[in-house]
């Protein structure tokens, strides 16, 4: 026998479903694990999730223990004459301004120089008498000027249609077009040109700066050819002379004024610039623009006038230091000193009666700053109202709310049971009903972070007057019984953020601690006196007095407590702390005083009830979102519980494999054993 192959050719058995059968129960159990696995992935992408929505909250919670989310103010005015900004936290005010006299700024004005504007490089196509002429012929519409008369209308013009460039600009033109369109594109490319049709049908280009060339390459298309504008009259740019070097101008024997500036120095307001050889008017001025000279210089090439003028209104321009005759040669620089100031002058003005001066156009009255950018009439009062502004707390409140509910959903949709009725309707009897559970059903840390969420949200605050100290009394409500999640009533928030902001700011970031406490008869906590750490400092117990180091014992403390004469008993036993008052019905009054002992023991609050709401709920996010925090160990947990689960299958699926090779070594022992045997009984029966 050739091959004996596994299958029960002998013994008629099907040894493959046989061996699978009988590893069924342990292949199932590696399936479960498996899916055991999945299920665990799932819950850690979605703790994963959580995490990163708590901390969006606790950022947002963060922002509304800012005073400038809820003490924005703005500032409104009834002229353009007058502006104002208000800082967070000014106070609501009104002013009354009259008599404005805007500050001006230090200016002067050089003389007329006779200098040349340069010459714009322009270029001139043929006629359409021209193009006529040249066997071009007009087919369509006398009538339609001759910038209107579309290409394809033309025998004879031979036009290749497509795209050409000038000054790298891409212009594309097809048979529909006209000269006018063409020129619409042209001078919509930013191509530093402008082209336009004349009467009688000539296409102009000039470039758009005096001394400007224009490089034109004509692509795909013969526009230009076919318009006679390569070959057409030229104007070559000349630049101004503004844009010339003053050695160019100088070697050139040019009778412009800059060409006797001289490579040199001048000031400005303390700032000394160079003049070199290689300068020209153009880049002078850039080099006073772009610094910190304060000033403001520009060339009129209409007038043939310098003007500088103070950036600030004022403040002044003075000239000194003009080595390189550039502002003598300009005209701004008369002084035979060297040294010429152009002053600024301040402001003056009434605000709500007082007469007022100022050097500048600002002046800052508590917290709001006024800014006049124009003289009033006589008789003209512009008036300023400084309100709350409240949009900037509306909008981070509502986002708080937003990233609460979110939260909340995605807990309570995970931590829900519901029972799902699997009854095929149309069959008569009893249901087929299961039990739906999620991801977080039966959760505990699901269900403490819930509670605690919904509890450091909702409970109420003291300490900060005026009955505002619950989110429910600014419109921020538990939805039903059914839910943690809230509503916002966005009109009722508004109204308490307009009356009173400071309340409804306390209402989120106040921050205070329970610094003392009277209690009746006595008062306990669970302390671990392992784990206990506190800070040295003094603390009292009825009034008395007692120093504590942070190396003392609880038993330690509990004997000088006891010795203080408080009229109190301390005891530490079972793992908890307990002051109680030697009187029956007696008070006990704590005192943090100047130790953390209290505190770390819980006889007094540290934080709650005495924090605002996005103070405890961002303390609450930052220890469950913190590196090993709450959710941190939670992932771990699946990690954990992933990692074992896989080396439990990886140790079974060893297993299955084994069991399967002795199995199926068994069925072929088997069905080798059948097949010799029947091979003896078909030797002796051939004998019999």
């Amino acid at each position: 026998m050739a091959g004996l192959q596994l299958g029960g050719l002998v013994s008629g058995m099907d040894t493959s479903t046989v061996i699978s059968q009988l590893l069924a129960a342990d292949t199932q159990r590696v399936t479960n694990k498996k899916t055991e696995i999945q299920s665990y992935q799932k819950q850690q992408k979605l703790w994963k999730e959580i995490k990163s929505k708590m901390m969006t909250l606790s950022y947002t919670s963060r922002d509304l223990s800012r005073t400038s989310t809820f003490m924005t103010k703005k500032a409104s005015s009834t002229s353009e004459k007058v502006s104002a900004t208000a800082t967070a936290g000014t106070a609501n005010a009104t002013y009354n301004i009259t008599n404005v006299t805007a500050a001006k700024s230090g200016s002067v004005t050089g003389s007329k120089m006779n200098i040349s504007s340069g010459t714009k490089g322009q270029i001139t196509g043929n006629t359409d008498a021209e193009r006529t002429t040249a066997g071009a012929t007009y087919t369509g519409n006398t009538s339609t000027t001759s910038g209107n008369r579309r290409f394809k209308d033309y025998t004879g013009l031979d036009m290749t249609y497509g795209s050409f460039t000038i000054n790298g600009a891409n212009i594309s033109i097809t048979e529909d077009d006209t000269l006018n369109l063409v020129a619409t594109k042209i001078n919509a490319a930013n191509a530093g040109v402008t082209a336009k049709v004349t009467d009688n049908g000539e296409f102009v280009l000039e470039s758009n700066k005096a001394g400007d060339i224009m490089d034109i390459d004509q692509g795909s298309t013969n526009f230009f050819t076919k318009y006679k504008i390569d070959g057409g009259a030229y104007q070559e740019p000349v630049a101004g002379d503004m844009y010339r070097t003053f050695k160019d101008l100088k070697d050139s024997g040019s009778s412009s004024p800059l060409a006797n500036v001289e490579a040199g120095f001048l000031t400005l307001n303390g700032y000394t610039f160079e003049v070199k050889e290689s300068d020209s008017m153009s880049t002078v001025l850039k080099k006073i623009n772009t610094s910190n000279a304060g000033v403001n210089a520009y060339f009129d090439e209409t007038t043939k006038q310098l003007t500088m003028t103070a950036k600030d209104p004022g403040k002044s321009i003075e000239l000194s230091n003009d080595t390189s005759n550039f502002l003598k040669t300009t005209g701004v620089l008369t002084d035979a000193s060297g040294t010429q100031k152009y002053s600024g002058t301040g402001s003056s003005f009434t605000i709500n009666g007082i007469n007022m001066t100022s050097d500048t156009n600002e002046v800052t009255i508590d917290g709001t700053t006024i800014k006049l950018n124009a003289d009033t009439t006589s008789g003209e009062v512009v008036t300023v109202n400084v309100t709350n502004d409240s949009s900037a707390a509306v909008d981070k409140i509502k986002d708080f709310v937003d990233q609460y509910n979110e939260i909340v959903g995605i807990l309570e949709d995970n931590m829900k049971s519901e029972v799902v009725d699997n009854t095929d309707q149309s069959n008569s009897g009893s249901g087929n009903y299961t039990v739906s559970k999620g991801l977080l059903n039966g959760d505990p840390t699901a269900r403490s972070l819930l509670q605690n969420l919904r509890r450091n949200t909702t409970e109420r605050v003291n300490g900060i007057g005026n009955g505002v100290d619950q989110l429910s009394l600014i419109g921020i409500t538990i939805s039903d019984n059914t839910s943690a999640k809230v509503t916002l009533d966005e009109s009722k928030l508004k109204s308490a953020l307009n009356e009173s902001p400071e309340d409804v700011f306390k209402l989120f970031s106040n921050s205070g601690k329970e610094t003392t406490k009277t209690i009746s008869g006595s008062s306990e906590s669970a302390v671990d006196s392992d784990s206990l750490t506190f800070t040295s400092g003094t603390v009292k117990v009825n009034g008395k007095s007692i120093v504590l180091a942070s190396t003392d014992s609880l038993t330690s403390i509990v004997d000088k407590i006891n010795a203080s004469g408080a009229g109190v008993t301390a005891s530490y036993s079972g793992g908890k702390f307990k002051i109680a008052s030697n009187t029956a019905g007696g008070n006990v009054t704590l005192d943090a005083g100047t130790s953390t002992f209290f505190y770390k023991t819980s006889l007094l609050q540290e934080t709650s009830p005495y924090d605002g709401v996005a103070k405890r709920v961002d303390s609450m996010l930052s220890t469950v979102t913190k590196y090993k925090g709450t959710i941190d160990q939670r992932l771990d947990y699946y990690d954990k519980r992933i990692d074992d689960a896989t080396d439990w299958i990886t140790t079974q699926e060893k297993r299955i494999n084994s069991k399967q090779e002795m199995y199926t070594k068994q069925f072929a022992a088997m069905e080798k054993a059948m097949s010799n045997s029947q091979s003896q009984s078909s030797w002796l029966s051939s004998y019999s």
